[in-house]
């Protein structure tokens, strides 16, 4: 787990600091069938560690050439001056494979520069030859050409669906322009940002949802109606719908609760897509978020199978909601049976981030608790500054994921600047001068003057005005640079990040470097 996974997880913490809690050791986990056993954070979170750190490589990148001129999705246009002209070339930045290439600025671009809603056509290039633009899929396959008129104006235009070409309309999938009549998803609610789950397609926000099988096929659709004060349309776990919403009730009306003397009416669906079946379960709580792999794409990095939704909810008791009391963080079947919820793991909690192989951060309003993997609650744990999976660090002193002090940095005269990975950037003032250090938890290194340093992702860069030195989070070197890298893209799938920059030669020639880091390795 690198340092930004951890600082992104332990962020979304900050969603339920006003919630009131109490706080005591772990109890049980009641069981769906009316049975109880013991639950343990092990249950529940994917126990993650990369103990060598994030494992980062610099490679020069010696394939491509020429200075970047246009970047669209994982395509890249570079120009590069010969004697001939200037000669421009169509890169996939992943594979480094040379798409295409020509000498006239005119003739080549990315469809996105021409349409109002570039982020629809990422990756789509064209080239215009002759009075004929051909446009490109991101593999560099050709999709499409037509005449277009030699006054400029392109014959492209704007549409839900992608682009309209002389007329007819095409829409781009995964890099892949397809005639809009090969394919049935042919509804004025398709666009883009269509969400794509098993084998179906969602269109969705507060007020609406459409769902369509693979071949385009409408299989479920819902508006709320006008009547509705408040409510959310969820996608579980699995595909299916869950839908709740709520409205005032008149005299004489049934109602569900009271809420600051109004009477209120709870609707709960749940549209099983698989087998085209909708039901209206009984549900004594009212849902305010979920999460789950739909909404998430790191879920299943966070999560044990045994967690499928998680969901924030406000209990009705008695036929009346307590707005003082605060939010329980639950976990829910995808058929909406409450499994357990996170304060029956450790009382109190809202949220539950593992930091480390055997270490938890738990969040309750009281506070944050350091918790091992068995529940056994190692300490409090409040007014952090930053964690890795390696230390815990106050504005006073360092600790390891023991809540042992490793470092008085009151007693030793540094402060805390950076975070490397797992390691930390600590500066001093010597001499008048302030100066940086690298801390591991084995010594102290001296890294430059605080004007010499840059940091690079989990990683820093030093300058001694000539060169440009590139250090991994263990202050191994990874490449030196005459100039500055300038960082043009950025990837990361299932743990495996990608960074690619350029930078001139001494000579002046262009240099790309490719910036990886290793996947998080799962234990369990």
């Amino acid at each position: 787990m690198n340092l930004k996974t951890i600082i992104k997880r332990v962020a979304s913490l900050a969603l339920v600091l006003s919630m009131g809690a109490s706080m005591t050791a772990c109890s049980m986990l009641p069981d769906p069938n009316g049975k109880r056993s013991d639950a343990k954070i092990d249950d529940l979170m994917l126990k993650q560690e990369n103990q060598n750190g994030a494992s980062q490589t610099m490679t020069a990148m010696g394939s491509m050439k020429g200075v970047p001129s246009a970047i669209s999705g994982k395509l890249l246009i570079t120009s590069e001056e010969m004697l001939s002209g200037t000669v421009f070339r169509v890169y996939n930045m992943e594979t480094r494979n040379e798409l295409c290439k020509v000498s006239d600025s005119r003739t080549i671009g990315f469809l996105s520069q021409l349409l109002t809603d570039g982020a629809s056509v990422e990756g789509i290039y064209y080239v215009i030859n002759e009075n004929v633009m051909y446009i490109y899929n991101s593999d560099g396959s050709q999709a499409v050409a037509s005449y277009y008129s030699e006054d400029g104006s392109y014959p492209i235009n704007s549409t839900l669906n992608g682009f309209a070409f002389n007329g007819t309309e095409y829409y781009v999938r995964d890099g892949m322009v397809l005639y809009e009549g090969d394919n049935p998803l042919e509804s004025e609610y398709f666009n883009a940002s269509v969400e794509y789950l098993g084998n179906h397609y969602y269109i969705k926000d507060n007020e609406l949802i459409f769902v369509f099988d693979a071949k385009g096929q409408p299989l479920y659709e819902f508006r709320r109606p006008s009547y509705a004060e408040d409510g959310h349309i969820f996608v579980l776990g699995n595909g299916n719908i869950f839908i709740q919403y709520t409205y005032h009730t008149i005299e004489g009306e049934e109602y569900d609760y009271i809420r600051n003397g109004e009477r209120h009416k709870v609707v709960s669906i749940l549209a099983n897509i698989s087998r085209g079946t909708v039901s209206e379960p009984v549900m004594n709580f009212l849902v305010g978020s979920m999460e789950n792999a739909f909404t998430n794409e790191d879920f299943y990095e966070r999560y044990t199978e045994t967690v499928k939704n998680v969901a924030s909810v406000i209990d009705i008791d008695n036929k009346r909601i307590d707005d003082n009391a605060p939010a329980r963080y639950i976990i829910l079947s995808d058929s909406l049976i409450e499994l357990f919820a996170m304060q029956d793991v450790v009382k109190g909690a809202l949220d539950i981030v593992r930091i480390s192989y055997d270490r938890n951060l738990v969040k309750t309003a009281a506070g944050s608790l350091l918790v091992a993997g068995d529940c056994t609650v190692i300490g409090q744990l409040n007014n952090y500054r930053a964690v890795t999976e390696k230390f815990i660090l106050t504005s006073a002193k360092i600790y390891d994921h023991d809540l042992n002090t490793v470092l008085d940095l009151i007693a030793t005269g540094y402060t805390y600047h950076d975070c490397v990975g797992d390691n930390i950037i600590l500066s001093k003032v010597v001499d008048g001068v302030a100066r940086l250090y690298l801390y591991t938890g084995e010594e102290i290194s001296f890294i430059s003057e605080m004007s010499d340093y840059t940091s690079c992702f989990e990683g820093y860069a030093v300058s001694d005005g000539t060169s440009y030195r590139y250090f991994d989070e263990n202050g191994e070197l990874l490449a030196t640079t005459y100039e500055k890298i300038e960082w043009i893209y950025a990837a990361e799938e299932k743990g495996l990040a990608t960074h690619i920059g350029y930078t001139h030669t001494q000579e002046g020639e262009i240099e790309y470097y490719q910036l990886s880091f290793a996947p998080v390795s799962n234990l369990e």
